[in-house]
C-alpha cells in the first residue's frame, strides 16, 4: 500500500543545548532554490517549513546520482512534518569520496546559515549512487546524524566505520532490481548489529521508488529515532514513547481502513516497542487487525475477498491475537468457502501446491517432468481465472523451451 506517512513530528521536546541563530539571517518559510555555498561554485536547494519559528528544526539532506534531488517535491511533507529539506545540487555520482565529503561539509554549513538546525536530528537519503552517498554522510557526520534511506543500492562496497550501531538505516529497493536484490543477504550480515528495514517494492527494477513510499520509509525512522537515539534524555524518550502511545488511539479516527492500517503497520516496526511499552503494543495489534479485516471485507468479489481474509488468517502477527478476538475474521472465512467461486479458488490451491512439490521433486528429469507439466495444464483448463491457475499458467510459460 502506497500511502504519503503522516507523523507529525515535533522536536521541541528532543532540544536540550543549542546555538541560537538570530532571526534576521534566517531564510523565510518557502523553497529556497540555488542557495551558493560560501566560497564555492556549489549550491543547495532548500525548503523551509511553514511551522520555523524559534525551534531547531530536524532536516533531511537529499543527495541525487545526477545531482538533481528535486526539493520541490518534498514542500507538503517538509510543511506537514516540521523538517527542513536541503537537496545538495553537487552531490552526484562520478565525484570522489574526498571531493564528495567537501561538498557536503560545504552543503551542511550553508544550510546551517540558512535556517536553525537541530544540532543531531539529521536525515539522508538518496536513491543508487545518492544512496551511497547518503551513507558517507551519515559516516562524517557521526553523532551529528540520525538515520539514513538507501534507495536502489546494497552498499556491499561500503566501510560502515565508524557509523554508531545505534543509527537506524532502511533499505528500500526494487524487487526487480537485480543488483541491489543480490547484494542485500551480504549487507544483512554486515549490518547484523545495526537496526535496519529492508523493503523489496514488487514490480520496481533500478527505478527511484515514488515519493510516498520514500515516505513512509522516512516515517519508520524518525519513529525509531524518537524512541531510541541516545542523545536523548529518559524524559524525552518517555515522551516520545506516550506520544507514540496517543497515535494509537487516533488511528481509529482513519476512515479509510487501508491507510489504517498501513499506519499501523509502520508503527509496529518501531524497535522494542512490545518490551517497552507492551499495553500500548497490544492496542495497536489489535487496531491493525481491525483495519485490515475492514480493508479484506470491502466489497470484491468473493474470491478476492476470501483470499484476502484467508492470507490474514494466517498472518504470524494475527496468530498471537486470542481466539476470541479473532473471531469476526474466522467467521467471515468459514462464511465465504461456502461460496462456489471460493471453493473453486482453494480447490486450485490445493492442486498447486501439490504439483509444486511434484515439480521439485522432477527437476532434471525430463521424463518425470512430463507428466507434471501435463498437470499443470490440466489446472489452468479446469480453473484459468483462479489465483492458483493464473500462477500455473505463469509456471507453464516459464517452462517453456
Amino acid at each position: 500500500m502506497r500511502y504519503a506517512a503522516v507523523v507529525g513530528v515535533r522536536l521541541a521536546m528532543l532540544v536540550t543545548v543549542h546555538v541560537m541563530m538570530p532571526a534576521s539571517e534566517r531564510l523565510v518559510a518557502g523553497l529556497h532554490q540555488r542557495l551558493p555555498c560560501p566560497g564555492t561554485t556549489w549550491s543547495i536547494d532548500m525548503q523551509i517549513p511553514s511551522s520555523a519559528a524559534d525551534t531547531p528544526l530536524p532536516v533531511l539532506f537529499l543527495n541525487d546520482p545526477g545531482g538533481n534531488p528535486d526539493v520541490g517535491r518534498w514542500v507538503p511533507w517538509s510543511n506537514t512534518q516540521g523538517f527542513v529539506v536541503a537537496g545538495i545540487n553537487d552531490s552526484r555520482n562520478g565525484v570522489n569520496g574526498a571531493d564528495l565529503e567537501l561538498r557536503q561539509r560545504a552543503a551542511i554549513t550553508t544550510a546551517e546559515q540558512a535556517a536553525l538546525l537541530h544540532p543531531w536530528f539529521r536525515l539522508s537519503a538518496g536513491f543508487s549512487g545518492g544512496g551511497w552517498a547518503s551513507m558517507r554522510m551519515a559516516q562524517t557526520a557521526a553523532t551529528a546524524h540520525a538515520g539514513v534511506l538507501v534507495m536502489g543500492h546494497h552498499l556491499n562496497d561500503f566501510s560502515f566505520r565508524p557509523i554508531p550501531t545505534t543509527m537506524p538505516i532502511y533499505f528500500l529497493y526494487g524487487a526487480n532490481d537485480t543488483a541491489a536484490v543480490s547484494g542485500m543477504d551480504t549487507i544483512r550480515g554486515t549490518l547484523a548489529k545495526y537496526t535496519t528495514w529492508f523493503t523489496a517494492l514488487p514490480g520496481v527494477a533500478h527505478d527511484t521508488p515514488v515519493l510516498e513510499e520514500q515516505q513512509a520509509a522516512l516515517a519508520v525512522l524518525i519513529r525509531t529515532i524518537r524512541v531510541t537515539s541516545p542523545r536523548l534524555t529518559e524524559a524525552e524518550r518517555t515522551a516520545a514513547w506516550i506520544q507514540l502511545g496517543s497515535e494509537v488511539e487516533t488511528l481509529a479516527s482513519i476512515g479509510d481502513p487501508a491507510v489504517r492500517s498501513a499506519r499501523a503497520a509502520e508503527m509496529l516496526r518501531v524497535p522494542r516497542y512490545e518490551q517497552t511499552r507492551p499495553a500500548d503494543y497490544r492496542r495497536l495489534i489489535l487496531a491493525w487487525l481491525d483495519a485490515r479485516i475492514a480493508d479484506a471485507l470491502v466489497p470484491t468479489p468473493p474470491a478476492a475477498r476470501y483470499l484476502r481474509l484467508d492470507a490474514l488468517a494466517r498472518d504470524p502477527l494475527t496468530v498471537r491475537i486470542d481466539t476470541a478476538r479473532r473471531r469476526p475474521l474466522s467467521d467471515a472465512v468459514a462464511q465465504l468457502q461456502k461460496d462456489p467461486a471460493v471453493r473453486d479458488e482453494m480447490a486450485a490451491a490445493a492442486q498447486l501446491a501439490d504439483i509444486q512439490t511434484a515439480l521439485g521433486k522432477a527437476t532434471g528429469s525430463s521424463t518425470r517432468m512430463k507428466p507434471v507439466i501435463e498437470r499443470l495444464r490440466a489446472l489452468v483448463a479446469a480453473y484459468p481465472s483462479t489465483a492458483a491457475g493464473l500462477a500455473a499458467a505463469e509456471r507453464l510459460r516459464s517452462l517453456a523451451p
